[in-house]
This record gives structure tokens, sequence and C-alpha cells, in this order.
């Protein structure tokens, strides 16, 4: 079945707790425009953000993260407000 296409994928299923990382969240983000739009999948970038989703209605853009603590996600959440942040770069947050 991969050679034909139909498995597209084989995954593996981590731990959370033994990666310290055991909050999962989905962040919705708003944006007025597409260009931060653009500008906030580079938060792929990201170790806590597992997947980016663009959705219709209210929000633009739905994150799924797994991080550490409340904390950690409010940090996350300072650089989604601020895109041209760099990924390493501790933020204010907390």
């Amino acid at each position: 079945m991969k050679k034909e296409g139909v498995i597209k994928a084989t995954v593996a299923t981590l731990d959370a707790a033994r990666l310290n990382r055991p909050l999962r969240a989905f962040v919705h983000v708003d944006t007025t425009s597409w260009v931060v739009t653009r500008q906030l999948l580079a938060l792929q970038e990201l170790s806590d953000v597992e997947e980016i989703h663009t959705v219709t209605g209210e929000s633009a853009i739905l994150l799924k993260v797994r991080t550490r603590d409340t904390q950690s996600l409010e940090q996350g959440e300072t650089r989604a407000a601020n895109p041209r942040c760099p990924p390493d770069t501790p933020s204010s947050a907390g």
C-alpha cells in the first residue's frame, strides 16, 4: 500500500510527559491581514508549536501547542503576538 501511495506516512506517538511538555493547548490567533498571517506561519519554527492551521471565522489561524506549563504557553503567545520576534528570543511575558 505504501508503493501505491495509499499509506502516506508512518508516525510515532510521543509521551508528552517524558518530553516535559504535558500541557496541550489550542490557540486561536486573529489577524487583520494576510501579510501578518504569512508571518505567523513562521511560528512553525518554534519547538512548542505542533501544528498550524488556517481557519475561517473569527480567528485566522489555529495553533496546536504542546509545552511545559502555562508560563511557557504565555511566552509562546507573546511571540505569536509579535511574529517578528526571533523564535529563540525569550519574551517578556510571565
